[in-house]
């Protein structure tokens, strides 16, 4: 019957799409904007869709607050440890008691800086994955839209080894190819993904070799100790600013994604729950799934 009403329309000229109301051109199987089949609705009728608007927002404020936490530590931490050296250097005086004072200080200060970036990198990665498999779930309930992967590597990807190198890259451009209707990836997706390489995978080599610096530095006791601590903070800051800069342009980048595929997709299920006809003489169900918590 769908099909006969499809060439009974052709007949009378051009059909438009269900989901972003663009005329299909006779003879077409589909859109030529958004690629959903001729007379398909926006969403499919019995496949569960999730709400990510709200979710994507709080996933873009976590992850400012990670990104903000972080420049404390890459940022702040090298600055203040430097003008903590040279305002002690005066009160330790070569008692290598009071040096070992300020260095259990600065260890103190450091540790508390990292426990506040461990909690709050992990509340952005609780709420970012969340995002990523809502968001891919709701991709089966797109007609038209051919995901690469499976809904459950929007979750697994970021936790098998070297896979995770890619697969997520993979997810994001998925979505955001199927719900901002595009054909090839969107610049955004390798704008957000190459920085965000350089941030992690870059921030755990100046890590790593942040610690070994650090084991090396002398016990303060002579002005030569305190000039060589002086130093190794403002190295640090040097080699974690170009870290941070990828880490905020992946961020930015990020949240933009976020909102606009949130917003794409919540626009698509709200025409795919308006009454009406789906095709002239066929009417749809009253509601479609609502997008759910």
């Amino acid at each position: 019957m769908v099909v006969a009403l499809i060439e009974a329309q052709e007949i009378r000229g051009t059909m438009r799409c269900h989901t972003c109301d663009t005329e299909i051109p006779t003879g077409r199987s589909d859109c030529p904007t958004c690629y959903t089949p001729a007379g398909q609705p926006a969403v499919l009728p019995d496949v569960r869709t999730y709400s990510v608007r709200g979710l994507g927002l709080a996933a873009g404020g976590a992850v400012a607050v990670a990104l903000l936490a972080d420049a404390a530590l890459l940022l702040l931490w090298p600055l203040a440890g430097a003008r903590l050296i040279r305002s002690t250097q005066s009160s330790v005086d070569g008692d290598p008691i009071e040096a070992l004072a300020v260095e259990s200080r600065l260890d103190a200060v450091e540790g508390l800086l990292s426990l506040v970036q461990l909690g709050t990198r992990l509340a952005a990665i609780a709420l970012v994955i969340v995002w990523f498999y809502r968001a891919r779930a709701n991709l089966d309930a797109f007609a038209g839209s051919v995901p690469e992967l499976r809904t459950g590597w929007a979750i697994g990807g970021w936790f098998v080894p070297f896979a995770n190198l890619v697969i997520p890259f993979r997810v994001m451009a998925d979505i955001a190819r199927a719900s901002l209707f595009r054909n090839s990836t969107p610049r955004l997706v390798w704008v957000w993904w190459l920085p965000f390489l350089v941030y992690y995978w870059g921030g755990q080599a100046v890590y790593r070799y942040d610690l070994w610096q650090y084991d090396e530095l002398p016990l303060l006791l002579t002005a030569k100790d305190f000039a060589t601590w002086v130093e190794y903070y403002e190295q640090a800051l040097v080699r974690n600013l170009p870290i941070l800069a990828a880490g905020v342009l992946a961020a930015v980048v990020f949240i933009l994604l976020v909102v606009r595929v949130s917003r794409a997709q919540h626009a698509r299920m709200a025409r795919g729950t308006q009454t009406g006809p789906v095709m002239p003489g066929m009417a749809m169900p009253a509601t479609w799934p609502a997008p759910q918590e």
